[in-house]
């Protein structure tokens, strides 16, 4: 039983997009997300694979800048009421670390929590696209995320912050792929 998943148009000359609902390798035919975004050939093919790759690249760009943008917020409150970040000792960073515990919870500026919304709301709708490609269940784009994510992981996550880690702080985010 073959079931034909195109999307049809009313218009006979436009080219149909092949719908696979299982794993595939196809090349030509495919609609990547939107019906505009078809690939025909091998040249539009590497193009889309490169595009798909560079967005996975973007957002673990994107979920490293949210990560930055959070301990600089949090360095200035400290930094307001009286505290160094930075300046410390080994012995007096148990210090800095509790006096910003003390702190407790403090509301963040409105310009922060707009570039903070404008960040997350970013690598969500970048994360879901990401899924979105997943589910052509073509290899060779679910291959151009995995790629683009770990390239873009390498790049962008050079260091490690051990407490973050130890204390399982959450770096992530919403991550749909």
């Amino acid at each position: 039983m073959n079931h034909d998943h195109s999307m049809h148009s009313s218009a006979s000359s436009m080219p149909h997009c092949s719908m696979n609902m299982l794993w595939n390798t196809q090349i030509e035919g495919t609609c990547v997300v939107f019906r505009q975004w078809r690939i025909d050939n091998i040249v539009e093919f590497i193009g889309s694979f490169i595009a798909i790759l560079l967005l996975g690249l973007l957002f673990e760009y994107l979920r490293v800048a949210q990560v930055k943008m959070e301990k600089k917020i949090a360095a200035t409150m400290v930094r307001d009421r009286g505290v160094e970040p930075g300046t410390e000792s080994p012995g007096e960073e148990a210090l800095l670390l509790a006096r910003a515990s003390r702190m407790g919870v403090a509301k963040v500026p409105v310009y922060p929590r707009v570039i903070r919304a404008l960040l997350y709301a970013s690598s969500t709708a970048l994360s879901a696209f990401l899924m979105l490609v997943f589910m052509t269940y073509n290899a060779y784009l679910i291959l151009a995320v995995v790629i683009g994510a770990g390239v873009g992981q390498f790049i962008f996550e050079a260091n490690i912050d051990p407490e973050a880690v130890l204390f399982g702080v959450n770096t992530k985010g919403a991550v749909c792929h």
